[in-house]
C-alpha cells in the first residue's frame, strides 16, 4: 500500500506569501527613510603658503631677532627666493643682514680720532644727539658726544660734519639737540660753515632716515661716513646708516656711501644696544620709515 507523503504541498505555503511581502516592503520603505551620509570628497592636498616679497623679508628679520647669526642658513633661504623676484632688493637686504651680523663685534676706539679716511669733502662726521636737560642745557653724556666729534673735526678739518637731533627740552621748545651741539663746537673753534644741523629726530631711527635724506639730497658728494656717539650707541647708529645707505643703492646696487670708522665716547647704559633683537626691531623700523619718506 503506497504511503503518502507528509511533506505539505506548495499551495499550501502560499498563506505565508502576504506576510513576507509586506515585512520586505514595509523594510525598503523604512531604509529610504534613513538620512545617508553626505559623499566625502577627499580633502584637498594643502598646497605651500607663497610668501611676498614684504613677507620674506619680515621672516628673515623675525629669524635673525630670535636666534642671530646663528640663523644665517635659514635667512639666505628667504633672501635665495627673494633675489629669484627682485634682485636689487635681495642685494640690499643681504648686505643689511651682514652689517646685523658683524655689528656688535665691530671695535669701537674711545680716543683721538681713527685714522686713514678720505681728507677731502668725501668725509662726513655724523654726531649723534642725547635727550638735552628741561631747561635746553646739554647733559654730560651730550657734552662727552661733542669731545669725541672735536677730535674727529680736527683730525679731518675738511669734513662736513653732521648734527642730529631734535627738540627734546621739556621746558624750551626752541631748544634742540643739533643746535647745542653746534653752539658748543663752535665755541671750541669749528668753522660754523661746516656745520649740518638735523633737527626733527626724536629717535635713532629718525636720525639716521633724516641724515640719509640731507647726504642724498644736498650733499652728494659724500661717500665715507665716520659715526660718533657714546660707545654703547654706536653700534646700532652705524648699522642705521649702513641700512640706509644700502636702501639707497637702487637697481644698480651703488650704495651713496658707506660708514668707514666709528668713534664712541666712553658711556654706559642699562639697554643692551648690540642685542641681536633690540638691532633687528630698529633696523626693522628703520627699513619701514625709509620706505614711508622715499615712496613715489
Amino acid at each position: 500500500m503506497k504511503r503518502e507523503s507528509k511533506r505539505p504541498g506548495g499551495w499550501k505555503l502560499l498563506w505565508l506569501l502576504p506576510p513576507l511581502l509586506l515585512a520586505a516592503l514595509l523594510l525598503m520603505l523604512r531604509m529610504e527613510a534613513l538620512p545617508t551620509a553626505p559623499t566625502q570628497s577627499p580633502a584637498p592636498t594643502p598646497e605651500a603658503k607663497i610668501e611676498s616679497d614684504d613677507e620674506l623679508v619680515e621672516a628673515a628679520l623675525l629669524l635673525c631677532r630670535e636666534q642671530g647669526s646663528a640663523a644665517r642658513g635659514e635667512i639666505d633661504t628667504k633672501l635665495d627666493t627673494l633675489r629669484e623676484r627682485d634682485p636689487a632688493r635681495a642685494r640690499a637686504w643681504s648686505g643689511i643682514f651682514e652689517e646685523l651680523y658683524a655689528a656688535p663685534a665691530r671695535p669701537i676706539p674711545e680716543s683721538g680720532a681713527p685714522e686713514g679716511l678720505p681728507e677731502d669733502g668725501r668725509l662726513c662726521i655724523v654726531v649723534f644727539g642725547f635727550e638735552l636737560e628741561p631747561d635746553g642745557g646739554m647733559k654730560p653724556e651730550l657734552v662727552g658726544r661733542c669731545e669725541a666729534a672735536l677730535a674727529c673735526a680736527e683730525a679731518y678739518p675738511a669734513a662736513l660734519i653732521i648734527l642730529t637731533g631734535g627738540h627734546t627740552a621739556a621746558d624750551d621748545p626752541k631748544a634742540s639737540e643739533a643746535r647745542a651741539m653746534a653752539a658748543w663746537l663752535t665755541e671750541q673753534g669749528v668753522d660754523p660753515a661746516r656745520l649740518v644741523l638735523e633737527e626733527r629726530s626724536l629717535s635713532t631711527v629718525q636720525n639716521a632716515v633724516y641724515v640719509d635724506r640731507i647726504l642724498r639730497e644736498e650733499h652728494p658728494a659724500v661717500d665715507s661716513l665716520l659715526i660718533v656717539s657714546s660707545s654703547y650707541h654706536v653700534p646700532m647708529c652705524a648699522l642705521l646708516m649702513e641700512e640706509t645707505a644700502w636702501l639707497s643703492a637702487g637697481e644698480a646696487g651703488n650704495r651713496p656711501y658707506t660708514v668707514c670708522a666709528r668713534r664712541g665716547y666712553p658711556a654706559e647704559s642699562s639697554y643692551d644696544f648690540a642685542n641681536h633683537r633690540l638691532l633687528s626691531d630698529t633696523v626693522r623700523s628703520t627699513a619701514a620709515l625709509w620706505q614711508r619718506m622715499n615712496a613715489a
